[in-house]
């Protein structure tokens, strides 16, 4: 049996300690070298949809790792989300779509929807953003889904 996954935090979301010994997985990390604007436009096409690993929530190795594996464009996508989240006090209830959007747009990193939703498709793989729907107004709202001080690391991010 053979199994792949695109999340750093993989091994700790998926299994507890005990399960993990017991099934005795041997892990090899294994890089594709895609291209990385293939892997963006296959990713396009899908819908967002909530994140899968949200157990990391303090997990600041993780959460830079990620960063660092990024385009760009994404990471700096991510920052403006999480400094829209930071500035709107508590940081759980997340920042709607509509209000990320225009702030990215005005920031030039994306010059429309389609650009932003291919960017939060891959911040939503990668664990690094989760995606709901506001039971009132079922506006779309937008989190990054860690701590105050991860968010801080976040805005703190730059490339070496």
């Amino acid at each position: 049996l053979a199994a792949s996954s695109d999340h750093v935090d993989a091994a700790v979301a998926l299994w507890d300690r005990r399960t993990s010994d017991e099934l005795k997985f041997v892990w090899k990390e294994v890089r594709t070298d895609v291209p990385y604007l293939e892997e963006v436009r296959r990713g396009a096409d899908r819908p967002a949809r909530r994140a899968r690993f949200s157990k990391s929530r303090s997990s600041s190795d993780g959460v830079l790792k990620v960063l660092a594996s990024l385009a760009p464009r994404h990471t700096e996508c991510l920052q403006m989300l999480a400094r829209l989240q930071r500035e709107g006090g508590d940081g759980s209830k997340g920042v709607p779509y509509a209000s990320w959007k225009e702030k990215c747009r005005e920031a030039m990193y994306v010059t429309g929807d389609g650009a932003l939703r291919a960017i939060l498709t891959e911040l939503l793989d990668h664990g690094a953003a989760e995606y709901r729907r506001d039971e009132n107004t079922r506006a779309e709202i937008i989190c990054v889904p860690h701590s105050d001080a991860v968010l801080g690391q976040i805005l703190d991010f730059r490339r070496g």
